[in-house]
């Protein structure tokens, strides 16, 4: 009767391991779409020399459509005017350069969340920054 108990006590905790496991393995690929996706977006900005208002569009409804989110949730952040590729050696480093950042919501990050603490958010958002060099020519 003993060992009963102590199964009957154990077993739930051992299950939030398995828990934990599918939402950290959801939430890893979750982040490789999102990678992906924000990748292939920064290429069509390199060859148009910026994020256009069409490439943000673009990015946002296909992070949307493929992670289950509203286009609102997700922010782009980028670098408004047209820069161009430099065909000099630039010391400074800075021209010729787009800088983007991308912020977005990553569902549930602990399993049972509630019974370990209740303040804190359950919630993460995936931020990834960047810069790349234009391909347009002047």
């Amino acid at each position: 009767m003993k060992q009963f108990i102590v199964l009957a006590a154990v077993l739930p905790l051992m299950l939030l391991f398995v828990a934990q496991y599918a939402i950290d393995q959801r939430n890893h690929a979750a982040t490789a779409i999102a990678e992906e996706e924000i990748r292939a977006a920064c290429e069509l900005a390199r060859s148009a020399g910026c994020f256009t208002q069409e490439i943000r569009t673009q990015l946002k409804s296909n992070l949307a459509e493929k992670l289950g989110l509203s286009p609102t949730d997700i922010t782009v952040t980028a670098d408004e005017g047209v820069v161009y590729r430099l065909n000099y050696f630039d010391s400074t480093g800075e021209r010729g350069l787009i800088r983007y950042s991308v912020s977005v919501p990553i569902g549930r990050v602990m399993a049972v969340s509630g019974l370990f603490s209740t303040n804190t958010p359950n919630t993460r958002v995936l931020t990834i920054r960047g810069t790349m060099a234009s391909e347009r020519l002047p």
